[in-house]
């Protein structure tokens, strides 16, 4: 008897893997900003041209747990972004003003 065994390996970029688990799509704002931090980093330096310095900042890690950064206004169209450790992520900025309940 033989068995035929296949493995299926599949890579999937932080924004895949978040629509995947439906965190992302349609419960999204659809005035945020949108930042992939491909690169492992401590800070994020953002321009998201929303002419606001009054925002809300959701992050989310690799594996797709949403965390609570600190972050700086540069002015209004650019934050830096916190956290320790270094790591890669994704970000969405959102006006203040316009963050659906």
């Amino acid at each position: 008897m033989k068995y035929i065994i296949f493995k299926l390996v599949v890579t999937l970029s932080i924004r895949d893997k978040l629509r995947l688990i439906g965190i992302i799509g349609t419960n999204i704002n659809p005035n945020a900003f949108e930042h992939v931090q491909t690169l492992e980093s401590d800070t994020w330096s953002i321009q998201h041209n929303l002419n606001t310095g009054v925002l809300q900042v959701w992050c989310y890690d690799p594996d797709g747990n949403r965390f609570e950064p600190s972050f700086t206004v540069v002015d209004n169209n650019n934050i830096e972004i916190y956290v320790h450790p270094a790591i890669a992520g994704i970000a969405y900025i959102f006006p203040l003003d316009t963050l659906q309940g």
